[in-house]
């Protein structure tokens, strides 16, 4: 039975790989070293102030992993990185990958973030907020195939404006 056990432990432990959070000019994004599949850059906000960026990088162990569930959890934990400086998470750009999640294109997601004062409470803070939920949203819908990318394009179009 211990056997059973150290093996369903091994596997389970492999459903994904993580990156730790680096600062962006410590780091290397694992995009731009990968051979073929160089994924989608999303820019999602801009670095107004010049803040610290940090870089962290998910990715799936097999086609099967859901892109939803890499983009949370690396998310999850650049959330978690700046709530430990009393700060918040605000994604500046990401890469993901692009289906079909075959051949040893895993579903993987890179953020670049930086971490703001969490007291920012004026209209236009949250307002970028808002769009970022939006456009998060958005994407996700295009991950999954909901959205075509042309559908995309034009609802992103709206969300920030242009």
């Amino acid at each position: 039975m211990s056997k059973l056990n150290i093996l369903l432990a091994f596997i389970l432990t492999g459903c994904t790989t993580t990156s730790g959070i680096q600062p962006i000019e410590k780091s290397i994004s694992k995009f731009d070293t990968a051979m073929i599949y160089k994924g989608k850059e999303t820019i999602l906000n801009v670095n107004e102030n010049k803040d610290q960026e940090y870089r962290i990088f998910h990715q799936g162990a097999s086609g099967f992993t859901p892109p939803t569930a890499i983009r949370n959890s690396a998310e999850k934990r650049a959330k978690a990185f700046c709530s430990q400086q009393n700060k918040e998470m605000k994604a500046i750009k990401e890469r993901t990958s692009v289906p079909p999640h075959v051949l040893g294109n895993w579903p993987r997601i890179e953020i670049i973030f930086i971490c703001v004062e969490s007291n920012h409470a004026n209209v236009d803070s949250y307002s970028d907020d808002k769009k970022y939920d939006q456009l998060v949203k958005l994407k996700k819908l295009l991950d999954q195939g909901v959205l075509s990318e042309q559908e995309f394009n034009k609802e992103k179009a709206k969300i920030l404006g242009h």
